[in-house]
């Protein structure tokens, strides 16, 4: 037979800790093209082959065709439908309603969804502008237009991204496009610089929790992006860490998708902004995944780096022995054919004790619920009052 003892409320309390883990993500699984998960579900019609894109790419931190290999995060790019850069040659048919862009920009409509899915998930709402200074005007200097999104996995962010952790390793320029083609590969440029939250003050929204904004590590003062840290959504302005506009500082240069070409594909050469908006999404995340987090040695580096957040709740119950409890066993090697105590030494006086390997826990029913093993037999007596912790974290 067993021994039972209710527990009442008083044996029982609760309690939450953290467990903290260091991630880092190298620039080879970024940069590699077979770490690059590709889902291409967009597909022109028209003249010509047409062009095929993902909306967006995992990375993963190995080959992803291997059965190992976790995916660590989704990298896409969206586009501000107030923007200048959506707005610019776009024109809307006043009886449908229907929007038209210039016959040399690519997949406009869904850089801009991209960009309303994000914000519907984060701000609450599709019409909301990405902003570091968490203002609602449509026209702002702190406006992130043209964001890169990097969705980061639950298998590494845990319950969330530790606050003041975050740091992002990006190449402001590079020397080539490229588009993922083995000869046609980007370089890196001048660079890295390094973003960081460290040097942000925090705040909690309504719909996206907690927000941290990221800065740039040489300039505290220049604000680059947003961290969500309860999504593991970081959201960094391409206009802040990127050459931007200016061609004189960086003229990109390679090939890029188009569905205007017979052969599917043309010749590009032009400032990022341009780029943006001409390329497909895959197009710009090959680019921005092979050259901007890229090093020029073959030591692997890391481009990405945080540490995450494992809520642990714990409910401890102790469980009480008291000196004539618990001092007779349930085993019946415990007792002779009549049912006797089995003693060590023929002693009249001798008390009967018992050794606790086991602890379960019961429902009101008495169905077992949970068993706690000790690491070792524990003497149980009428001379000793005991008390087990038992501890359950979820």
């Amino acid at each position: 037979m067993s021994f039972f003892k209710e527990l009442s409320a008083a044996d029982t309390t609760t309690s939450t800790s953290y467990l903290n883990q260091i991630i880092d993500i190298f620039s080879e699984d970024i940069t590699t093209d077979t770490c690059r998960r590709k889902y291409e579900t967009f597909v022109t019609g028209g003249i010509g082959i047409g062009v095929t894109s993902s909306l967006f790419q995992t990375i993963y931190d190995q080959d992803f065709t291997l059965p190992t290999a976790n995916a660590v995060f989704d990298l896409t790019i969206g586009i501000n439908p107030s923007s200048t850069e959506f707005t610019a040659g776009m024109t809307v048919d006043s009886v449908t309603g229907k929007e038209s862009f210039p016959s040399t920009t690519l997949m406009m409509r869904e850089k801009r969804d991209i960009y309303r899915e994000f914000a519907q998930i984060l701000l609450g709402s599709n019409t909301e502008i990405f902003n570091t200074e968490f203002v609602s005007a449509t026209s702002h200097d702190s406006n992130i237009d043209i964001p890169i999104f990097l969705s980061f996995k639950r298998l590494f962010t845990r319950d969330q991204i530790k606050q003041k952790s975050f740091v992002i390793s990006v190449n402001q320029n590079a020397a080539t496009l490229g588009v993922g083609v083995t000869s046609n590969l980007s370089i890196p440029g001048t660079g890295p610089i390094l973003y960081t939250d460290a040097d942000s003050s925090q705040r909690r929204t309504e719909i996206g929790g907690q927000v941290g904004v990221i800065t740039s590590a040489n300039d505290p003062t220049l604000k680059c992006g947003l961290i969500y840290y309860d999504r593991g959504v970081v959201v960094l302005d391409l206009k802040k860490v990127l050459t931007y506009t200016s061609a004189a500082v960086e003229t990109l240069a390679g090939t890029i998708d188009s569905a205007t070409h017979q052969i599917g594909t043309k010749s590009y050469s032009g400032n990022f902004k341009n780029f943006l908006i001409e390329a497909s999404i895959d197009n710009i995340v090959d680019h921005i995944a092979s050259s901007r987090f890229s090093r020029a040695s073959d030591v692997p580096q890391t481009s990405i780096a945080f540490q995450n957040i494992t809520n642990i709740n714990s409910t401890l119950f102790f469980c009480r022995a008291a000196p004539d409890e618990f001092n007779y066993s349930s085993n019946p090697t415990y007792v002779d054919e009549n049912n006797k105590i089995i003693v060590i030494e023929d002693l009249q006086y001798e008390r009967s004790y018992t050794f606790v390997t086991s602890i379960g826990l019961h429902d009101a029913q008495g169905r077992l619920l949970a068993v706690a093993k000790l690491s070792r037999p524990i003497e149980k007596s009428s001379e000793k009052d005991l008390t087990f912790r038992v501890r359950l974290d979820f």
